[in-house]
């Protein structure tokens, strides 16, 4: 019985070794289309790399010859962003509507029931972006008659709204 014991504890931790080293993994078992960072600050995303290296095939490239945040390599903000600066700002209060951005030509937006101002996220190339940069009023959709002018543009990002506090539009031009 104790035999029997002992070697079924021994199989038992035996098992378990082999299953944990063969979890390792080494340097040179990168999976498919893993992305790899090289020591001079490239970035090369691979789709197929054999273990002893004499088949690579690519996916795509991506070099980063100046990683730092210089203006050329600056991370592109989202609306989430520009929301959290202004809710930590203080500037945002009360209750969260998502709005109904594709109306008025827009990619996404918001308001906040105590505040006096709706932001939208805008692609640049847009129509109704562009009437919104040059100071001109675009026309809610299927709601002729009633038209919308921007209190103001900060890259990608709309504010709209009556009586908003200069302070909010302040803030809302200072985010970078």
């Amino acid at each position: 019985m104790t035999k029997r014991l002992l070697a079924f504890l021994f199989f038992t931790l035996l098992s378990a070794e082999l299953i944990a080293c063969g979890n390792n993994k080494t340097e040179n078992s990168r999976s498919p289309k893993e992305s790899i960072e090289t020591e001079t600050s490239q970035r090369i995303t691979v789709e197929e790399i054999t273990l002893d290296n004499t088949e690579i095939s690519h996916d795509s490239q991506a070099i980063e010859e100046n990683p730092q945040n210089t203006p050329e390599n600056k991370p592109e903000h989202t609306l989430n962003d520009i929301e959290n600066y202004l809710l930590d700002q203080g500037l945002l209060s009360g209750e969260r509507t998502q709005m109904a951005a594709g109306l008025i030509g827009g990619i996404d937006g918001f308001k906040y029931s105590s505040s006096a101002g709706e932001i939208y996220e805008y692609d640049v190339n847009s129509d109704a972006y562009k009437k919104l940069s040059n100071g001109e009023s675009i026309t809610l959709e299927g709601m002729e008659g009633y038209s919308l002018k921007a209190v103001s543009t900060n890259g990608k990002f709309v504010l709209f709204g009556e009586n908003i506090p200069q302070e909010l539009i302040d803030a809302f031009d200072a985010f970078n």
